[in-house]
């Protein structure tokens, strides 16, 4: 049996020549940023299996933190994952997937999460549970623009090597503006202001700009934009007021009004994005819904560890308790899953996680299911002829504890971002 392996720096053209047979020519400038380029990321999230010198598979562990209410949570993102077409169908990605598997388990990450090709990481217990902006959500005929001028201060942002005192707080800003924006988003990505820093020095360049606006010193909205001749599209985001956004419609009319084959403004956001809801108001159209069709990209997850998920849900548990009808309820309930067991013991809006429980009611809940509600994207109701609960209350009782969340899955890799 092969032995899984870490690669090393002498490894690069063979990972790009097996990318290459396994995906297409263009996957290389995503290997170079996922491995070779990106500072938070290093070769020891990537093993693979190999013979006579040949690899035959890999699949990368991209550890990040990620919202999920109040909680800030470890989350382990599955990438680069393929096997040589000639050694498909002998069991070795899914090998490398339980040694990743085992690792979360040890460092007790209750989550993973990847991007799924339809109909494949279903057999490896992952779920669709977030929807995935590969495409613009909301879109506005450019003309709708004409007449929106604001007031506000338009400046290109450039990070330098050596930041200047002005630039480090500019990068603040745009951080507390992101913070604000996303923090209502489950799954959104934590970032830090190093993170920042990075992103935006490795995102500008060619038709790629990151532009800000300022009320005085003060900056009220930031965009990440990619702009030629025949588009101009928003790749990311984000405003603290309207005045903000009706600046910018108005720097987007200028710099598009004469190019004939940019009719429509697209941008790439979670449909409740502060710029989106601004320019719904003014004439935008919602491309789509926050709905997975079967068989598409989108954002997939698994639960790890069943405990530590419950646990970092735990006070968001009580927080529903508390502004439901079961604020005084007591009671115990075993969750039973394909993985395990565990038990939720409730009194007076507290929430207790244990493994065992002596008088604690069974409800069923296979994982798939479970982990639809758990990130949100489903409710009990959407499931009530799957399920079987002990009584009326108990399903009422599920529904405050696992609501419909709407959830908004918007940070992409950059190597996906700037396709």
């Amino acid at each position: 049996m092969q032995q899984i392996k870490f690669f090393s720096k002498e490894d690069k053209e063979r990972i790009i020549e097996f990318n290459k047979i396994v995906h297409d020519e263009g996957v290389v400038s995503t290997v170079n940023n996922i491995m070779f380029n990106n500072p938070f990321h290093s070769l020891q999230n990537f093993v693979y299996l190999e013979e006579d010198g040949k690899i035959l598979s890999m699949v990368g562990l991209l550890i990040h933190k990620q919202r999920f209410g109040e909680n800030e949570v470890e989350v382990g993102e599955i990438a680069l994952v393929g096997t040589h077409p000639d050694y498909r169908k002998k069991g070795l990605c899914s090998r490398l997937m339980n040694y990743w598997e085992d690792y979360m388990k040890d460092r007790r990450i209750p989550l993973s999460c990847l991007i799924g090709i339809p109909k494949f990481y279903q057999q490896f217990g992952y779920e669709y549970a977030v929807p995935a902006h590969f495409y613009p959500y909301v879109t506005i005929d450019k003309e709708l623009l004409k007449n929106i001028n604001g007031c506000m201060l338009i400046e290109e942002v450039k990070v330098d090597e050596e930041l200047l005192p002005e630039q480090e707080e500019i990068i603040d800003q745009i951080k507390a503006i992101y913070d604000k924006g996303s923090k209502d988003n489950f799954c959104s990505d934590l970032r830090s202001i190093e993170y920042f820093k990075y992103r935006i020095k490795a995102t500008s360049f060619g038709p790629h700009h990151w532009y800000i606006v300022k009320n005085n010193e003060k900056v009220i909205g930031y965009f990440w934009v990619t702009q030629d001749d025949n588009g101009f599209m928003i790749r990311e985001g984000n405003i603290l007021e309207e005045e903000a956004g009706k600046s910018f419609c108005g720097f987007i009319y200028e710099h598009t009004k004469d190019k004939e084959k940019i009719i429509n403004i697209r941008v790439k956001s979670p449909l409740n994005n502060s710029f989106s809801r601004y320019l719904y108001k003014r004439g935008g159209r919602f491309n789509c819904i926050n709905e997975i069709y079967p068989g598409s990209w989108a954002g997939m997850y698994k639960i790890v560890d069943l405990k530590a998920a419950m646990e970092m849900l735990k006070d968001s548990f009580e927080e529903r308790l508390k502004e439901s009808r079961f604020y005084n309820y007591k009671g115990q309930y075993r969750i039973v899953t394909d993985i395990g067991e565990v038990v939720l013991l409730i009194d007076n809006s507290k929430v207790q996680i244990c493994e065992e429980a002596e008088n604690a009611i069974n409800v069923n809940i296979p994982l798939n299911i479970l982990t639809s509600i758990f990130t949100g994207y489903r409710d009990i109701n959407y499931y009530k002829d799957e399920l079987s609960f002990h009584s009326e209350e108990g399903l009422q009782l599920f529904k405050v504890l696992f609501p419909l969340g709407n959830p908004y899955f918007w940070d992409l890799e950059m190597s996906d971002e700037l396709e």
